[in-house]
This record gives C-alpha cells, structure tokens and sequence, in this order.
C-alpha cells in the first residue's frame, strides 16, 4: 500500500506574483479537512491489509471489465493526490529546487529513519527465530536497514514474521519510490510552471498530457527487462493520481468546489467503475478527495491542532499488525484492524511530536523562511 502525501508546504511569496498569497486564497487551499482525509485513508490501508496479515485472504476487491479498484488501493490514490495538490502548491510558492528538496527530505526521511531503526533493533531481536547475534550480524538485517533508506526494495528481516499469513516486516513502504519519483519529476518540469495563473494550468495540463503519452510509447517500445522498473512506478496509476491532485491546485480558481459537483463526482465515480471506464476514475476521485480535503470546520481544527499523525500509522501499522498476529493477539481480521488501528494511532502522533515535526521545524529554521501559509500550520502546531 502506498504512501503518503505528507509534503511540507513552501512559504513566502507566490511565484508568478510577488506578492504572498491572500488570505481567503489560502484558507480555500489549506482546508482543515487535509488532516482528516489522510488520516481516513491511512486507517483505511490498515484495513486493508488487515485481511492478509490476520488470514491470508486478499483485500475485499471491486472488478468490473478491467478496472480494479479496492480499498487499499483507493486509500494510496487518495494520499497520491493530496500529495500532488500540496507538493505542487509548495513548487509554486517557492520554486527553488534547493529549497523544495529540503522539504521532501525532511518530511519524508526523518520518520522512515526511526522507524527503520525501532523494527531493526527493538522489534526485530525480540520476535526473531534466529539467535540475537546472528540476526545482528546478518546481511539480511544491514540490507534491510540501509536499504531502505536509499528506497532499495527490501522489506524482510532475518527470522521475523516467516510463519505469519503475509510476507514482510513492513508491507506499506513499498509505494515511497514512487513518491519520491513524483517528487523528482516536479523538480525536473517545475521550473515550466513558474509563469502566470492562466498560463501555468495550460502548461500543467500539457505537461501532463505529454508525461501519460511517453508512458504509453515506452510501454509500447521499451523491452521487457526494462519495462519492470517502468512498471513498478506506474502500479495502480498512483503517479496519475498525483498528476491530477496538482492539475486541481493549478486549477483552484477554475474548478468550483461544491457539493452539489461533489455528488454529481460521486455518482459518476460509481457509474465509471461498474461500467470499467478507467480514465474517469481518476479525475472524479480526485476531485472528490480534494473536495472532503479543503471543507473547513470547528471540529476538524481541533483534530489539526493535535498533530498530522498519518504518515506515523502509515509507516508504523504493518509492523504492529505482523507483531499482533505474531504473539496470537489478534485471532480475526477485524479484531486486528481495532488493536492495530489504536496502537497505530498512538506510534504515528508519537512520530509526529518526536520525529516529523521537529524535523521540519530544523528545515523550516534551516531555510530561514517565515511560516505564512496555513498549509504550514497544519503540518506542524509551531514549526512546519
């Protein structure tokens, strides 16, 4: 399952304006809802893999005429999308290629990192079927904890969870390479998007026309030895996915946000599905996501307020599962989606306060730029 969209959001002017962005403008585009929805989509992966950690069975799946769709997949587009809305809104604040790296790493790295080093050192000894000083002293384990870090795929650690329901240590971290390749990609085309408003949607729109016809030609053209790769960063479309949360923000002030297109977006998404129209669901969900994302109320500040805790229980959620069914804690997949789901809950705002947030804070200080976009404010209670 995928990962997350949880990009720190650039500050200061806007690019193409010299001026900071205004006040109604910002609050349309930081919705408290942001919050929300990722942590929505982040229980929903928990969910999902609930089934294959707990009884080997696969997540509940709609198929219908060539479109596949379920709700761990659904869960990964929805941060894909935010992620692309957030990321490119962050290009266009600040498009310094510099800068903008900055901020993916800090958001991104600083957390894997721990969390790399809770399952290698703390979670792997204790449940490893191998003496401690052979599990220590493994290629396996070292593989395991500088691999992932440069996004190699290696997700197993020497004797740990080999006789559970599902394969792995860690069964969600697979989707951050391609992440981080939608990170580089903006990084490459970005710079083409620093113009004006009217003129910045048409070269977004362009630049992702040409981006899904290259796809398709190198699909077409490429050998096979060189379309695995190619593959992997196009499973489910979450690249798509991204494509179209940053054609929305680049289209904020041409594509209304109501209720009244939101359930028109809804109705059509189900239609698209049962009838195995492929291209629609990608546009209706998105704008559904980014709809539910920029709602503002009382309530969901206060959730902003605590912490953004997704991508702690995205990171985390796996580990704690295979450990719950690994001590027969968690007899049936639902009881495991509870536990694992509270347990979660509690690593990922734990991440956040002692990792994530202070993380950014060091690059928000690094970079010595003033924190003026809300956008900021919801990553951070101080300092992102």
């Amino acid at each position: 399952m995928g990962v997350p969209l949880y990009p720190i959001i650039g500050v200061g002017r806007g690019a193409g304006s010299g001026r900071p962005a205004g006040k109604e403008e910002q609050r349309n585009e930081a919705g408290d809802g942001f919050a929300l929805v990722r942590i929505v989509a982040a229980l929903i992966v928990i969910f999902a893999h609930s089934f294959a950690v707990a009884a080997g069975l696969p997540d509940p799946t709609w198929h219908v005429r060539g479109v596949t769709i379920n709700f761990g997949s659904a869960a990964v587009s929805t941060f894909f999308v935010i992620s692309g809305y957030l990321v490119v809104a962050s290009w266009i604040r600040d498009p310094s290629p510099i800068r903008f790296t900055v901020r993916r790493v800090a958001r991104l790295w600083p957390g894997l990192l721990v969390m790399l080093l809770v399952t290698t050192w703390i979670l792997g000894p204790a449940v490893t079927s191998l003496p401690p000083a052979r599990y220590l002293t493994d290629p396996g384990t070292v593989r395991y904890l500088l691999g992932n870090p440069l996004l190699l795929p290696v997700w197993d650690l020497p004797g740990v969870f080999k006789t559970g329901f599902a394969p792995g240590v860690n069964g969600s971290i697979w989707t951050l390479p391609i992440e981080v390749a939608a990170y580089a990609s903006l990084l490459v085309f970005g710079p083409l998007l620093v113009t004006s408003g009217r003129r910045r949607l048409t070269v977004g729109v362009a630049l992702a026309t040409g981006v899904v016809a290259a796809t398709l030609v190198a699909r077409a053209a490429l050998p096979a030895a060189m379309l695995d790769g190619l593959q992997y960063l196009l499973h489910q479309g979450f690249l798509l996915f991204f494509l179209v949360g940053g054609l929305l923000y680049l289209g904020r002030h041409r594509v209304p946000m109501s209720w009244a297109l939101f359930t028109v977006a809804m109705i059509g998404l189900v239609v698209a599905l049962a009838t195995g129209l492929g291209p629609p669901v990608f546009v209706l969900l998105s704008y559904g996501v980014i709809f539910l994302s920029t709602r503002r109320a009382a309530g969901l500040r206060r959730i902003t307020r605590l912490g953004d805790p997704s991508y702690g229980i995205y990171i985390y959620s796996y580990p704690i599962q295979q450990l719950l069914v690994h001590l027969r804690i968690a007899p049936t997949w639902w009881i495991l989606f509870i536990e694992a789901s509270l347990a979660s809950i509690v690593l990922g705002y734990l991440s956040w306060h002692l990792v994530e947030h202070r993380a950014l804070g060091f690059a928000r200080r690094a970079l010595r730029r003033p924190v003026a976009d809300p956008l900021v404010r919801q990553e951070a209670a101080s300092a992102a």
